[in-house]
């Protein structure tokens, strides 16, 4: 049987060849930023020209993200923010409305630490997998219910923003850094 993927959910990723060059720097100048009590902050590093070679790498990330979809319009960073995830912290799930496509980069990030997780957009609820959910079972691109990316320092992460995403309770005792973007049609 010849099976077709027509309508798959695609997630770019990428691992920043500068990461090494940028990551202290960043790390400074986001240390005198007011963060909210769970890690939040509002400053929006996609319009700070101190991110300068950040944000024209992810610009051009997404471009090839946008070119192997085969899209012809062009799309501009409208709003970004940062996280810095404390111990307890978590985000539930949820998506961007409004938004075309999301980019979260790890400024910091460990692969124990808890992963960022997507949800399958077209969760099927008669799936009969799911009436394994207390035994292992294996899955694959065709019946998995959620995907996890570790976080990894210096990795990019790109997908449409209509995908509902989230993050457990952070419990490991470690950094993650976190800058996100949100994209719109220009």
């Amino acid at each position: 049987m010849k099976i077709n993927l027509c309508f798959p959910t695609v997630f770019g990723t990428s691992d920043c060849p500068f990461i090494n060059e940028i990551q202290d720097k960043y790390k400074e100048i986001i240390s005198s930023y007011k963060y909210e009590d769970h890690g939040f902050c509002y400053e929006e590093p996609h319009s700070n020209e101190k991110f300068r070679a950040l944000n024209t790498w992810v610009n051009d990330e997404l471009k090839k993200y946008i070119d192997a979809h085969l899209y012809q319009d062009k799309y501009e960073c409208n709003d970004s923010w940062l996280l810095d995830y404390k111990v307890g912290s978590y985000q539930p799930a949820h998506n961007h409305p409004g938004c075309v496509f999301t980019a979260l980069f790890f400024l910091e990030g460990y692969e124990q630490d808890v992963s960022l997780t997507f949800h399958n957009p077209v969760d099927d609820m008669m799936n009969p997998l799911n009436n394994q959910a207390k035994k292992k079972i294996d899955t694959n691109d065709f019946t998995h219910r959620v995907m996890k990316y570790p976080a990894k320092s210096g990795q990019l992460i790109i997908w449409r923003s209509h995908v509902m995403h989230s993050v457990d309770i952070k419990t490991a005792d470690c950094r993650r850094i976190v800058f996100a973007y949100n994209f719109v049609k220009k």
